[in-house]
């Protein structure tokens, strides 16, 4: 028995459907990056400074701005990022001064500061992997020599403008990485407790590279670590594949290929 799943003198028109509007942002932001990962490049409207200045408007009522960290403009703040570590971490989670410092000696560091006046509210940093070696799982790394591997080194967001900021952060810290050659981001996160930031780091197509029980040296739960790769371009990837893919999504969510859909099924009796 041959039929139709739909009524043939029905007409189907595009219905128009999309992503929830509170959600069009991360629906965009994700589209960008998958087809970044495909070409190497981003287009002007999704490059860093573009998208976290548009994604600053809708998170804050404040009018905040960005500061892109060079050697130059981190002397400058240098005082400014160490008191944020001290107001946000207990010792042992703060990264020394001596990191922040061997960061930005170094070829091509990334750092990005987000400021309310001269406060800063949110900060991200990263650099080549092998500067970070004093890390444990870095030496052990099968990456660890690729100068186009970068290390997240630290993410930080005043307490006062959490819940969202992180991810827009980290966000951000991709794009520019992508703009400036990077080819992958890997960095630690704690099992479980630092699930927040495991979730957002899997959105961005992260996995765990190695696992690292019992790694954190303290007395708390769920010592293990996962030490993770974003990578941020996709090998063996033919654009037109892709651009194929993605229209013929697109068309059955309008509508547009389910009107012609044919089921097969034979009679059981």
């Amino acid at each position: 028995m041959k039929w139709s799943c739909f009524n043939d003198s029905v007409e189907y028109s595009e219905v128009g459907l999309g992503p929830p509007a509170h959600l069009e942002s991360h629906y965009e932001f994700h589209e960008s990056l998958i087809r970044a990962k495909v070409t190497r490049k981003l287009p002007k409207k999704s490059r860093f400074e573009p998208f976290l200045t548009k994604q600053l408007k809708t998170c804050s009522s404040k009018n905040l701005r960005i500061v892109v960290l060079d050697q130059k403009r981190y002397q400058q703040y240098r005082e400014h990022i160490l008191r944020m570590q001290r107001e946000v971490y207990e010792p042992t989670r703060q990264s020394p001064p001596e990191e922040f410092d061997m960061l930005f000696s170094s070829e091509k560091p990334l750092g990005i500061l987000v400021l309310d006046g001269e406060t800063i509210v949110a900060m991200s940093f990263a650099g080549r992997l092998e500067l970070f070696r004093q890390e444990r799982g870095v030496t052990g790394d099968p990456f660890f020599g690729d100068s186009h591997t970068y290390y997240s080194m630290d993410l930080t967001v005043a307490s006062e403008f959490r819940g969202g900021l992180g991810r827009i952060m980290k966000q951000a810290m991709v794009l520019l990485a992508i703009e400036n050659g990077v080819t992958a981001l890997h960095g630690r996160n704690r099992d479980r407790l630092a699930r927040g930031m495991w979730a957002i780091n899997l959105s961005l197509g992260s996995y765990e590279l190695q696992h690292l029980p019992n790694d954190y040296p303290d007395d708390g739960s769920y010592r293990d670590c996962i030490y993770y790769r974003c990578p941020l371009e996709w090998d063996n990837v033919d654009l037109a594949d892709f651009d194929l893919i993605s229209d013929s999504i697109s068309a059955m969510v309008n509508g547009l290929l389910l009107k012609n859909v044919i089921i097969e099924n034979e009679p059981t009796t």
